[in-house]
């Protein structure tokens, strides 16, 4: 093989190497583009499902905290009753939590007050 065959074999191998290249590079960047797409569809779908997420949590602690609430407003009233000297308030809360112990608490004060009022009031018709 002589120097010009060659120089001729190389520059047509060259040539397809380059066909070879520019074919590969557009199904790559194919590949490469559904693969991006694919990556952002998971994102959003995940930014969603976090932003859905915190929804429902904020949701269940607004309820939560609005409970707990309504009924130490509900334990401030009957402290408010029983401090002006009603001693016909009821409480009616039972539980185990903290809320549960207060309204306790308050029925023991309540009925101590009760039992004191109902001795003053024993006292005050023997005399």
């Amino acid at each position: 093989m002589d120097l010009e065959t060659f120089k001729v074999a190389g520059a047509k191998n060259l040539e397809k190497s380059y066909a070879l290249y520019d074919s590969s590079v557009a199904a790559l960047d194919g590949l490469l583009a559904s693969r991006i797409d694919k990556f952002s569809r998971q994102r959003m779908l995940s930014h969603g499902l976090v932003v859905g997420s915190l929804l429902v949590v904020m949701f269940v602690v607004i309820a939560i905290s609005r409970s707990i609430t309504r009924l130490l407003s509900n334990l401030a009233q009957i402290a408010q009753r029983i401090s002006e000297g009603a001693t016909d308030a009821k409480v009616e809360l039972e539980g185990e939590d903290e809320v549960g112990q207060l309204a306790q608490a308050i029925r023991l004060l309540l009925a101590s007050t009760q039992s004191g009022s109902t001795r003053s009031h024993q006292q005050s018709r023997a005399a």
